[in-house]
């Protein structure tokens, strides 16, 4: 599942996907004589845990908690 694509400039893009329960990172470049990409991912559930511990406060907890029980 896509969850965003954006492009940077007419030949760089941004694009991140949700699959197999990673988020995937990929960036693309494709100029006149050619093109390259490069992607990484990283565990949906570690990601989320990170998030919730960088957001102060208790409600974002809750609404991290229902999406990571949802994945």
């Amino acid at each position: 599942m896509e969850v965003v694509e954006k492009s940077i400039s007419k030949e760089l893009d941004f694009k991140v996907d949700f699959e197999d329960k990673k988020l995937k990172i990929t960036i693309s470049y494709e100029g006149e004589g050619g093109g390259a990409s490069m992607s990484g991912h990283v565990n949906a559930e570690y990601f989320m845990d990170l998030l919730a511990e960088a957001i102060p406060g208790e409600v974002d907890d809750l609404v991290i908690g229902a999406i990571k029980a949802a994945m």
